[in-house]
């Protein structure tokens, strides 16, 4: 009955007169909690109500105060109800599954700006990110949070290897957890991989749509790995001005392989290859550092020419001076950025954090003129946003597998010492 959703319909008569109840199954407490001013009218009285809302000792049949060991007023203490809620079930998707739902680039995009316009007025807990570092190059972050429109909660573990790539494995992968908001317990576990590529890229098309000129020509990315190619095939949709794509890349398979990608991605479009990190960012009028976590300075602001966008996709890796020399300083979180940022010379404060710009709170570029630079370090609340469509999505469709937990009603037995 728990699994099931139809209608019980059920009529008694006494003396000629018919109730008639209709409740929606699984039949539990929470049903005859909404209904408790039905009762049933017999001949023995059995289900006559007293004052205090208690069915009479001895009922029998679905109903029964003695036999479902309820109030009226308490349905949440009763056994029925302890029963069908006691087995937590967690669907789980795969990388396929997750492909299998057919977000888009327009749905993450929207569900970005949503997540980023909660952010911006206050509305959700999206803690700084926590990690370990098993390598100098390499990261592992816990990243939970919670959206309050929404009600949607759950946290993403994720990591960035760069040795991965000479191995020919993705530099980053990571796994969703989405908690439930009303007991805690998890219901999802899915691949976060696929997940944090596309909701990183839309965080950037969100972000320029805002705070880059209004027809940019040239785009710049360094690093052509997974988040160099999404951004790559993803900015000239947006932005249909684009007209060269200048990119560099030190692993010579992962170059080739953007090219071809690019070339099929985005016909009409120049793609050009640079020796120099320089050569990628000046005359652009969006650049994208897609590159691994770096240890020091590679990049200089004073690169990015009037009227330049710069969208670092880690923290690390600019100039001391970055910050603080932009006409306009955006991030998408300051308390998590004041974490990662202590190699740079910032301001008190920034101009504006993305979702108060989205939001329309603050203002985003305001001439032709303004260097931005934009720091997005990765928001969990996106993840979370992304993760929960994913689920209703894969549940409608019948995806994935599902697994019991636990019965959390059932007491644990102390183990021996």
């Amino acid at each position: 009955a728990r699994r099931q959703n139809h209608t019980a319909e059920s009529a008694q008569t006494d003396g000629g007169a018919t109730i008639r109840s209709s409740r929606r199954l699984p039949w539990c407490a929470r049903t005859l909690w909404q209904r408790g001013s039905v009762r049933r009218a017999s001949a023995s009285g059995k289900w006559a109500a007293s004052e205090t809302g208690n069915p009479s000792e001895g009922a029998s049949g679905r109903g029964g105060g003695e036999k479902l060991g309820f109030r009226f007023g308490d349905w949440s203490k009763s056994e029925v109800y302890r029963r069908s809620m006691s087995h937590i079930e967690v669907k789980c998707l795969s990388i396929d599954d997750v492909m299998a739902v057919g977000l888009t680039m327009t749905d993450v995009m929207a569900l970005v700006t949503t997540s980023f316009t909660q952010h911006g007025k206050g509305r959700v807990e999206n803690p700084p990110k926590k990690g370990i570092h098993p390598k100098p190059d390499a990261f592992i972050h816990s990243m939970p949070a919670w959206l309050e429109d929404t009600n949607e909660a759950g946290l993403k573990l994720v990591s960035g290897f760069n040795s991965n790539v000479s191995k020919g494995l993705q530099g980053v992968a990571g796994v969703v957890v989405l908690n439930s908001t009303e007991t805690g317990y998890p219901i999802a576990f899915m691949d976060g991989t696929w997940l944090t590529g596309m909701r990183t890229v839309a965080v950037s098309l969100v972000s320029a749509q805002r705070l880059a000129v209004a027809a940019p020509t040239v785009l710049g990315i360094v690093g052509a790995g997974f988040q160099g190619r999404l951004h790559g095939a993803y900015f000239p949709q947006l932005f249909p001005s684009i007209r060269t794509i200048k990119v560099f890349e030190v692993y010579e398979p992962n170059l080739k392989k953007f090219i071809a990608e690019m070339e099929q991605q985005c016909p009409g479009v120049k793609i050009e290859a640079v020796e120099t990190l320089e050569l990628a960012v000046r005359g652009c009028d969006i650049v994208v550092t897609a590159t691994g976590k770096l240890s020091k300075p590679i990049f200089d602001l004073a690169w990015v020419g009037k009227g330049g966008l710069a969208l670092p996709i880690h923290t690390q890796g600019w100039n001391a001076a970055a910050p603080s020399d932009a006409d306009k300083l955006v991030c998408d979180d300051w308390a998590q950025f004041s974490e990662f940022a202590a190699a740079y010379t910032c301001p008190d404060s920034p101009h504006a954090e993305t979702g108060q710009v989205i939001a329309g709170l603050k203002a985003g570029r305001e001439n032709d003129d303004e260097r931005i630079i934009c720091f997005n370090t990765g928001l969990a609340i996106h993840d979370v946003a992304v993760a929960s469509d994913i689920l209703r999505r894969a549940t409608a469709k019948g995806l994935g597998s599902t697994f019991v937990l636990q019965d959390a009603a059932r007491d644990i037995p102390i183990p021996r010492f």
